[in-house]
């Protein structure tokens, strides 16, 4: 009898489709607004992704050691990973007072907390080090499996229910993925999971939206709150997310730029991010502290902050040039990144998608700080279980 073959894909696409899917989502207003030189910023960004994705198969590319050359010391793999997760846990004990359990939103806490962010460096080390001990767990020992699954979903329900945190939540959910779903999938679950997907965003939209009012109220309050206030415009790519301040950030910022031309010392601020006030005694504003400062001074004076957009800071720094020279760095990096997968690095790989999915409001000195805080440890984890053979 005649079976139709079942069409199997992988459930996250290739890292150069996901980049571009987010560059169009967190730019909608600006790719569907009045503006024609913002809309060339941004379709110059994507294009510069191409092209670097393209000269990747002309530029030698950073070798990725195949598994069928290495093996992995899963023991060390799993004792470091619990050390780390030990380190980003004390992070958080020493960060957080112990208001925050009575239920205080997260943005009070963090006046609170005023004056010990650069604990927040190693805030991922607790889901990522947990994520490693999963990683290297001899699959049949199914019972540490489950136990370490549990911890990481109560860490993403104490960050979003308590704290209203989400990328966090993000990047726990991305690297699950990548390592339980690595292989390639029937088309029909996938399209489920796409569709689990869109319903987190839905949450995500809506509690976004009453992080406010979920800061004086209880769960049920602000749970009756949404019944009563709920308007298709708080899940619009207009209004989602963060997608219009991107938009809005990159027009303020080509304004800037025509009006006062380039500022590079930004770039500075970016460069020096991780180096402590105390012992540079200044500090260069990174772009996300800048922007507040010029356009929102008042919010500024009050630690209150907008978040980055990457083809407006490479605008700032370098012009058109920037915005050419970053994307087609970013589009070459994206080979890598599927590379990865190919090789089953899981945790870098999904890490890296994670970068992926927020890249478009991310600015230079986060980036700077994953790479050193995030990725660097992971790497330098599996550098030193690796076995030759």
């Amino acid at each position: 009898m005649y079976s139709r073959k079942k069409i199997k894909i992988h459930l996250i696409p290739r890292s150069h489709f996901l980049l571009i899917g987010t560059l169009i989502v967190y730019y909608w207003n600006t790719l569907f607004g009045n503006s024609l030189i913002e809309k060339v910023a941004v379709i110059l960004f994507i294009l510069g992704i191409l092209i670097g994705r393209f000269y990747s198969n002309i530029i030698p590319i950073f070798r990725v050691p195949n598994l069928s050359e290495t093996r992995i010391n899963n023991l060390l793999v799993t004792r470091l990973g619990l050390f780390i997760a030990g380190i980003g846990l004390f992070s958080h004990l020493l960060y957080y007072d112990l208001s925050v359990f009575q239920g205080i939103e997260y943005s009070e806490n963090y006046i609170n907390s005023r004056g010990k962010g650069y604990i927040t460096v190693f805030f991922d080390w607790l889901p990522i080090g947990m994520l490693l001990t999963i990683s290297a767990s001899n699959r049949k020992n199914k019972w540490m499996i489950f136990v370490i699954t549990v911890l990481l979903l109560s860490y993403c329900s104490f960050y979003f229910l308590i704290l209203m945190k989400r990328r966090q939540v993000i990047l726990v959910l991305i690297c699950l993925v990548a390592i339980f779903l690595n292989k390639k999938i029937n088309i029909k679950h996938v399209i489920s999971m796409y569709l689990l997907a869109f319903g987190g965003y839905f949450i995500f939209s809506l509690f976004g939206r009453v992080r406010e009012k979920f800061q004086s109220a209880s769960f049920l309050e602000t749970l009756s709150y949404i019944k009563d206030n709920f308007s298709i415009e708080w899940i619009s790519l207009n209004n989602g997310f963060e997608g219009k301040y991107i938009s809005m950030i990159l027009s303020d910022t080509m304004g800037y730029v025509d009006a006062n031309g380039l500022n590079i010392s930004v770039l500075f601020g970016a460069l020096t991010i991780i180096i402590p006030r105390s012992l540079l005694g200044f500090k260069f504003l990174a772009f996300p502290d800048w922007y507040t400062f010029i356009f929102h001074p008042y919010e500024h004076s009050l630690n209150i902050g907008y978040a980055g957009s990457i083809v407006a800071e490479s605008y700032l720094y370098f012009s058109w040039a920037g915005i050419l020279l970053f994307s087609i760095i970013i589009g070459y990096t994206s080979k890598v990144v599927d590379l990865l997968r190919e090789r089953k690095h899981n945790i870098i790989y999904g890490v890296f998608i994670y970068i992926c999915t927020i890249l478009p409001r991310l600015d230079f000195g986060s980036l700077i700080i994953m790479i050193l805080f995030t990725l660097l440890p992971i790497f330098l984890v599996y550098k030193a279980s690796v076995i030759r053979n």
